[in-house]
């Protein structure tokens, strides 16, 4: 008899909680009208937006115009064109290096020697976590300058970019799109040691450890301090990468 009893207080509670939601969308629809329709459209689209942003170009800002004239106040060959093709051909080589779990050109590749630090802790990571990325026919849409300044020896360049590719990870809390590519904002950052000088007091600014005993590099000669062993020398006579980072 109790049970009857609790299952018909149970039943009357959802029959009443039913009528209550369908009255008050019946005064919503009322009251509101065409707003009523438009919030409900604007639910039903919710889908569409998300997608929408998973693809819509994002604002990279820069002051390219400004920077510029100072960059080749000090550099007088520089050429923009050159950088941004160099931005272009870092960006892909990282992305590739991460979606192929590439230690070899991570740890090979001159071009990245100042994140190569940088990529092989973060393909430690993805293999202590067994997480994975893949960043598929990658286009790097535009850039821009977004800093520049040059001290203690060294000039630094930050660079904005918008970057596509077909993005795939096996991290469920991550929504993506097979069908279409997703859009985000690549910044980097360029170096150029014209006095070396003054490297070692800089070091600290750059990811570049000894590959035998893992110190940190304190010189371009091609051979560690700590250690005594030998590597190819370091060319930073020229803009190398220094940081790049995802948005």
């Amino acid at each position: 008899m109790a049970l009857l009893i609790i299952g018909g207080v149970i039943l009357g509670v959802i029959i009443f909680l039913f009528l209550f939601v369908l009255i008050i969308r019946a005064r919503l629809k009322s009251e509101l009208g065409s707003q009523y329709k438009e919030l409900i459209s604007a639910i039903k689209d919710m889908p569409n937006l998300q997608k929408e942003k998973y693809t819509e170009d994002k604002s990279i800002g820069g002051i390219t115009n400004l920077i510029l004239p100072n960059i080749r106040k000090d550099f007088k060959d520089f050429n923009l064109n050159v950088l941004f093709s160099k931005v272009k051909e870092d960006i892909t080589s990282a992305l590739n290096i991460i979606s192929n779990f590439d230690k070899k050109s991570a740890e090979k590749d001159s071009d990245l020697i100042l994140i190569r630090d940088y990529l092989l802790e973060k393909l430690k990571d993805y293999e202590e976590n067994e997480r994975k990325e893949t960043f598929q026919d990658i286009e790097v849409k535009k850039s821009s300058l977004h800093s520049y300044k040059k001290e203690n020896g060294t000039a630094t360049i930050e660079v904005s970019s918008n970057v596509s590719y077909y993005y795939q990870t096996n991290d469920k809390n991550i929504k993506t799109y097979q069908d279409v590519k997703k859009t985000v904002r690549i910044d980097t950052e360029y170096v150029y040691v014209y006095d070396e000088s003054k490297f070692k007091e800089n070091a600290s600014h750059f990811s570049i450890h000894c590959p035998n005993c893992g110190a940190p590099i304190t010189d371009l000669s091609g051979t560690c301090y700590y250690c005594t062993a030998h590597m190819e020398p370091i060319n930073l006579k020229a803009w190398k990468i220094n940081k790049i980072e995802i948005k």
